[in-house]
């Protein structure tokens, strides 16, 4: 029972209860008047409810306090005790006074229909700074709904200059749920998670606009969806995680915005910035830096009519390979010189065309609650949405290639092409490319709000609209009449995309007749198998598998990888220096210089025997190419960090050697903040796997000279034995969260299928061990099992089967887990 309306027309000490307007989840806010009319509002909590949860009155006022005054914050103006009246019965109250802030909620702000996209963006750069104030203060709000958010009119004689024009300011209130930041926020969404989500139902508005945004607003809308993926990335170290960093992204897209009317050349403040694709500020980026020369390019950008999953670890270039195929980003000049008749016949040479979707930013970001949103809900919305997505996306990249003069497109074809296309999606008859582009994005937005309950009568909800899409592109201009069509679906992979899309989606991109065809990337293990009507889609039959860590680690594996594949490394970096003007000229291997040549396993072994770990060096750019597990943007932005500290110069190698080790040991540790869908300690099966693997490249038995040691191991083989869907549950926990690396499908020696898991490179310089041990550990599902269920208890087990126990083992692990040793440090 809510008792604030019973509260009207009663007094707290000088303030005159005038108004129930709130009912929050402890607590009820009023409305109040002091004595010299100024307005207040008041929230009351009877003081059983504080007991009943075990909260302190007292401590949430020490919150306030310390958050103290901010212009995005709502402000506290007294607190204490009160008894009050309440249908006869004498209640006892906490009482906290709060300025009066005459606006609305963050929900009501955006049911309006004409927001612009700066005062969205304002708002959200708002929320943002009222959020940093929390995290200086070590708080986290921890119930960001948007109730908690106000959205007030400013005056125009009190509006100070602004870089997002809007007259209007949001404040954040209610603290009252406030804890500090090393607490858990069980079953509760955090700050940034919530303002993702509200980020989100933000930007709806804009999806059916009335007329078309501005190139310079889709171009900060384009941005909003960037960081929306941001906020919600699985990888720690791609994810937003503070406040501060959301809002130097937010001052990056401002100054990025004052350019978008300007076609400037590339060029790069950092070389070893933009890690991740979707962080370009366009995709003129990605025709400069991408390098085509990679040996399993040939395999993905090809008019091959067969499905194509392209999967990887995070940071190997599937966006960037998708991206580099995207027509819209082809059309676009290699050079300041190229003429639309230029680009016209350079895109003739090309064998097919690709139409370009990010799964992540289109599908994943409308998922961030546990409850699905509307439209994927019905499996039939699910695939209108879908078809819609591609559609606005190809008729948006023709519209605008006939418009530069890139390709011609005949009025009388123009027609009955929109003739065709909006019949198939149940838009009606328009005879225009860019009508039916609005038309598109308006069902698009009615979608994505819940406003539309089922797909037009008329619409075509197959993979056959896909299949009439292109026949009709293909007769819409001479250019198109031999293309191959390419859909590129970027990201597809669970729990980004739940499992529920994916399977009603499944027929459309492994339609193997539909005369188009996918290239899809994911992540391993993280695409569904099976549609809704539980048909099969199966490997090398529906579709192929290009694995890019797999690719690189056995072409660098080759004995002349040093004369194939570093050079085309080689190519990645120089292609970034080109733009930088600081290291023009500049190569990899003259900031690095090279490895002593040595084998690394004999050098390790040999500084063990002497009790001189610690003289040992990882340098040179050989071997830091070796410890790429084809996570390439982790090896920029490695390099980067030694690089930061020299000033572009040759970097000498004890720094190459502590960087290299620290970044180890910081990759190991964010694994202690990934979310495994398990509840697998990833921190703790990476950590004794490494020491497993030191301890086989040089322990000896301890009281057992009989045992033999072994080599280390970087690899494992899991049989597919006794339950193969829990084993590949486990696989795909550590493939997807970075632990391993997927090494592909191999047979044991029974004839059981085995699945082969390479321990990332990265991590090897942590313990330290090699990075290129071609020594394989087999593992039945049991052990498998056993190993990540309890990894310490596995390790000791195994130590102890070597011999080693008691006191050793103790000894062993206090030497293997010490991150740096001290005369590491002391020389660095």
């Amino acid at each position: 029972m809510d008792i604030g309306p019973l509260l009207v027309g009663k007094k707290v000490e000088s303030y005159n209860l005038e108004e129930h307007r709130n009912r929050g989840h402890y607590g009820t806010v009023l409305k109040a008047r002091n004595r010299i009319g100024k307005h207040f509002a008041i929230k009351l909590v009877p003081s059983k409810l504080y007991e009943k949860a075990n909260k302190s009155f007292n401590e949430e006022i020490s919150k306030y306090t310390d958050l103290g005054e901010h212009p995005n914050i709502g402000s506290i103006v007294d607190a204490g005790e009160v008894r009050l009246d309440v249908q006869g019965n004498e209640l006892e109250f906490f009482f906290i006074v709060m300025e009066w802030i005459e606006g609305e909620s963050l929900t009501t702000f955006m049911r309006a229909p004409n927001r612009t996209v700066s005062e969205v963006i304002s708002v959200i750069n708002d929320i943002v700074a009222g959020l940093i104030r929390f995290e200086n203060s070590n708080l986290w709000h921890n119930d960001l709904n948007s109730d908690n958010i106000i959205v007030a009119p400013v005056a125009p004689s009190e509006i100070s200059p602004r870089k997002f024009d809007s007259d209007y300011v949001c404040k954040i209130v209610d603290v009252g749920s406030a804890i500090f930041r090393g607490e858990k926020q069980k079953g509760r969404l955090t700050d940034l998670e919530f303002l993702a989500f509200h980020i989100n139902e933000m930007q709806k508005v804009f999806l059916a606009p009335v007329a078309p945004p501005t190139r310079n607003e889709q171009f900060l809308l384009d941005g909003l969806q960037r960081m929306i993926a941001k906020l919600q990335d699985e990888s720690e170290s791609r994810r937003v995680s503070t406040a501060l960093q959301l809002s130097e992204d937010l001052d990056s897209l401002y100054q990025a915005q004052l350019n978008t009317e300007l076609e400037k050349p590339v060029t790069l403040a950092d070389p070893f910035g933009y890690t991740n694709a979707n962080d370009f500020p366009n995709d003129q980026y990605v025709n400069s830096l991408f390098c085509e020369s990679m040996p399993w390019i040939d395999e993905i950008a090809n008019r091959d009519v067969n499905a194509t999953l392209i999967t990887g670890p995070r940071g190997s270039g599937k966006t960037m390979i998708l991206k580099s195929m995207r027509l819209r980003t082809r059309m676009l000049p290699t050079d300041p010189s190229e003429s639309a008749g230029d680009i016209s016949d350079r895109l003739d040479a090309d064998g097919f065309v690709g139409f370009f979707v990010s799964a992540r930013r289109e599908i994943g970001n409308h998922c961030s609650l546990p409850r699905l949103p509307s439209w994927a809900e019905s499996d039939e919305l699910t695939v209108y949405y879908f078809n819609l997505l591609f559609a606005v996306e190809a008729i948006e990249t023709i519209d605008r290639g006939s418009n530069q003069g890139i390709w011609e497109v005949a009025p009388f074809a123009e027609a009955e092409f929109c003739k065709v296309v909006g019949r198939n999606l149940g838009l009606g008859v328009t005879s225009s490319l860019a009508s039916l582009v609005t038309r598109v994005r308006r069902q698009q937005g009615l979608l994505a709000k819940g406003d539309l309950g089922a797909p037009p009568a008329e619409a075509v909800l197959s993979g056959h609209f896909l299949t009439e899409l292109v026949e009709g592109l293909r007769k819409l201009s001479p250019f198109m009449s031999k293309k191959e069509v390419v859909f590129l679906l970027d990201d597809f992979s669970k729990p980004k995309v739940p499992a529920q899309i994916q399977k009603a989606l499944l027929p459309i991109i492994w339609n193997t007749g539909g005369g188009y065809s996918f290239r899809v990337s994911a992540h391993s293990e993280s695409v569904e198998t099976e549609d809704l009507r539980g048909n099969q889609y199966k490997l090398n039959r529906e579709f192929k598998e290009v694995n890019l860590g797999q690719a690189y680690l056995e072409a660098i594996a080759q004995k002349n990888a040093e004369s194939s594949l570093f050079p085309l490394v080689e190519e990645i970096f120089s292609r970034r220096f080109e733009f930088t003007e600081n290291f023009k000229g500049k190569t990899l291997f003259g900031l690095l210089g090279d490895d002593d040549g040595g084998a690394i396993g004999a050098q390790l072994r040999e500084a063990a025997r002497q009790k001189a770990a610690h003289r040992f060096r990882y340098f040179g750019r050989n071997t830091v190419l070796k410890l790429c597990s084809g996570d390439i943007s982790y090896l920029i932005d490695m390099i980067g960090q030694m690089t930061m500290l020299t000033d572009g110069r040759r970097v000498k190698k004890n720094l190459q050697h502590s960087v290299i080790r620290r970044y180890a040991w910081t990759e190991l540790y964010r694994l202690r903040d990934v979310r495994s869908e398990l509840d697998t300690d990833l921190n703790l099966v990476a950590l004794s796997f490494g020491m497993f693997s030191r301890h086989k490249l040089i322990g000896r038995s301890s009281g057992n000279p009989s045992v033999r040691k072994g080599g280390e191991y970087l690899k494992i083989e899991v049989q597919l034995d006794g339950d193969v869907d829990e084993t590949t549950s486990r696989i795909a926990d550590l493939l997807q969260n970075g632990v391993f690396v997927d090494g592909g499908f191999s047979n044991a020696g029974s004839g059981v299928p085995t699945r082969r898991l390479m321990f990332r490179r990265i991590f090897t310089p942590a313990f330290p061990t090699t990075y290129n041990s071609s020594n394989t550990l087999p593992m039945t599902a049991s052990s498998f099992k056993d190993f990540l269920s309890n990894p310490e208890m596995w390790l000791k087990d195994r130590l102890k089967s070597d011999g080693i126990e008691g006191n050793d083992q103790a000894d062993m692990f206090d030497k293997l887990a010490r991150p740096i040793s001290n005369d590491e440090a002391q020389e660095h």
